[in-house]
Parts: C-alpha cells; structure tokens; sequence
C-alpha cells in the first residue's frame, strides 16, 4: 500500500486522487465520529462528487452539530450544488460558533462572511453580500478574498 497525504488527497508516489473507499478501507472508517464523514466527504468533494460529498457532511453535522468546520464544509459543498439558501444558513452557524472577536478565529470568520458573501451575491441579494465583504475586511484587513470579491 501507498503512503497518502490526506491533505492532498494523493498518494505521495503519483498524482492518482484518493478515492473515499480508499479512505474508508485504508484507514478505517467509524460511522460514529463526525471526523471521519469530513474526510470522506473532502475526498468525494476533490472528486466534484458534491451530492455524496454533501451527504457526508450532512451526516458529519448531524453527529457534531457544534462542529464549525462541518458546517463551512456542508455550505461549500451546498454551494457547488447552487442551493445558495442552505449554503448561506451553514455558514451563518459555522461564524456563529466562532466568535469573531476572539483573535484566533478573525482569519477563518473573514473567509467564511467572504464565502457567504459569494453565496449571497448569487442569490441576487447585493446588500447583503456587500456588508459581508465589509465585515470580513474589518476583521481581516489584508485578506485577498474578500478584497477580490468586494470589486
């Protein structure tokens, strides 16, 4: 067996994607930890399979309903499907279990109003994505997304 970089989702030796039954055989796989559904589903999203990449993170959520990165995973895999509404209600749980006045989380809340932003400005609600633009610049001055987004 080749070594992986789950990172990546590549093997070390080739360029071959990791498939998500890799995963599931390789390195286990517990249908009671929220951690291994997100793998999986990273897996299936680098794959573009974004329903089965959607259904994990629904499974992941539903185990670990507190859990932000689920939650930014869920609405970035609601997003390629272009259910925007599901996208944006995900990533308005994902901020507000990461409080942006603690310092750690200001990058990641940045990146998730940018995200939510880009979902809103989908729907054709411009405000609303104006002012998530503007927010994530308050709180992350020097970030590039959503300075590209806000232009």
């Amino acid at each position: 067996m080749k070594p992986w970089n789950l990172v990546t989702g590549t093997s070390i030796n080739t360029s071959t994607k990791l498939q998500p039954n890799h995963y599931s055989t390789a390195f286990g796989f517990d249908s009671t930890k929220a951690h291994a559904y997100v793998k999986r589903g990273e897996c299936y999203f680098h794959l573009e399979a974004y329903k089965d990449s959607l259904n994990d993170f629904k499974k992941a959520v539903e185990l670990e309903p507190d859990n932000p990165k689920s939650l930014d995973r869920l609405a970035n895999a609601n997003f390629h499907l272009r259910q925007f509404d599901d996208a944006v209600a995900a990533m308005e749980k994902a901020v507000e279990l990461n409080p942006p006045e603690v310092d750690r989380f200001k990058k990641s809340v940045a990146t998730m109003l940018s995200n939510r932003a880009f979902a809103y400005s989908q729907e054709k609600k411009y405000s609303e994505a104006i002012a998530g633009l503007d927010k994530a610049l308050d709180l992350d001055p020097d970030s590039n997304w959503a300075t590209i987004h806000s232009r």
